[in-house]
């Protein structure tokens, strides 16, 4: 009988504790708190989430996405190209005015640079001004569709198409910067640099590891005096590689970029006497006696940078070209 009640009351305690514990533990589940929750509210553990809001992502893994290292491509270190420079050289030894040249073969890597030196730009900067656009479209912080109303006081002389629409046209934030790059329309170019700001285009210009190119004052519009806009052909040559390569604003931005570019009507320069179908994704610039243009030539077997800045010349038609026959010699050397 001792035994039996000895039994009992153990199984009375058991019983007891199995309570005790469940009871706890449903206690502690009651009023676990969801990690980010700032209201001082228990709430079950079935509220719990802990995978990010859909609409918030980090930033890191969004561009990683965008920006994906198989888009990147690769050109190898190249050595300066003494044969080319030489066929160069004497070409220009026929040919007035002075000529900064940087060339760079898309594949072996290797360069020509002649008189590398700072500048004026004249409206080849334009391509510094809309790659700082998309920059700041890419980081959330300038709206490609934003509407811009023209006024009059808007209006400057020179390239483009803006300077002779009525008051009250209404373009986008992205049709000016295709306007800016496609036909040089200064307005354009006068109206993004406004919203972007000296500041942040020359800090970009920056962070691209550009040291020659600075924008100083607004287009077709006298500045203080000092004040200029001036780039190089290494800069230039710097920049187009960053967008052939995708390493720029990656795939889809730098994609769009050349595509732009490769629209340009004016084919006085580099693409003068180049085969018929060649594209050429480039700008052009022209301003006091200096007579610019930069881009990439795609060829049959190799596609190549090359920027030719020059000034100091006879005539414009003339420089041009020489300009020309600048690039049908590359040309004719990477293709033949």
């Amino acid at each position: 009988m001792k035994n039996k009640f000895i039994i009992a009351a153990a199984g009375v305690i058991v019983t007891a504790s199995i309570i005790s514990m469940v009871s706890g533990s449903l206690k502690a589940k009651d009023t676990l708190p969801v990690v980010g929750n700032n209201d001082g509210k228990p709430q079950t553990s079935e509220t719990i989430n802990t995978e990010p809001p859909k609409d918030i992502q980090d930033p890191q893994s969004s561009n990683e996405a965008e920006e994906k290292p198989s888009d990147i491509i690769k050109i190898e270190n190249g050595i300066e190209d003494l044969e080319l420079k030489s066929k160069i050289n004497e070409l220009l030894k026929k040919e007035t005015g002075y000529f900064s040249i940087g060339i760079k073969d898309l594949e072996t890597g290797n360069t020509v640079y002649i008189n590398d030196t700072q500048l004026k730009a004249a409206s080849v900067i334009k391509v510094f001004v809309m790659e700082a656009a998309y920059k700041k479209a890419k980081d959330g912080e300038l709206d490609l569709d934003k509407k811009i109303v023209l006024k009059n006081s808007m209006k400057v002389g020179g390239t483009g198409s803006l300077q002779g629409m009525k008051e009250g046209t209404v373009k986008t934030i992205d049709q000016l910067i295709e306007m800016m790059i496609t036909i040089s329309d200064n307005t354009a170019a006068n109206i993004i640099v406004g919203e972007l700001g000296f500041e942040y285009i020359n800090d970009r210009i920056k962070e691209l590891g550009c040291k020659d190119t600075v924008l100083g004052w607004y287009f077709v519009i006298a500045g203080p005096k000092g004040v200029k806009n001036a780039t190089s052909v290494r800069d230039l040559n710097l920049l187009y590689e960053k967008m052939y390569t995708n390493n720029c604003l990656g795939k889809e931005y730098d994609q769009k970029m050349l595509d732009l570019m490769k629209r340009l009507p004016n084919k006085t320069k580099l693409p003068l006497y180049l085969p018929k179908d060649t594209v050429v994704a480039h700008k052009t610039g022209a301003i006091n006696q200096h007579e610019h243009d930069a881009g990439i030539v795609y060829g049959p077997k190799k596609n190549f940078i090359i920027s030719i800045l020059s000034k100091d010349f006879g005539n414009p038609e003339t420089v041009h070209k020489a300009i020309g026959k600048i690039t049908k010699l590359t040309y004719d050397y990477y293709n033949q």
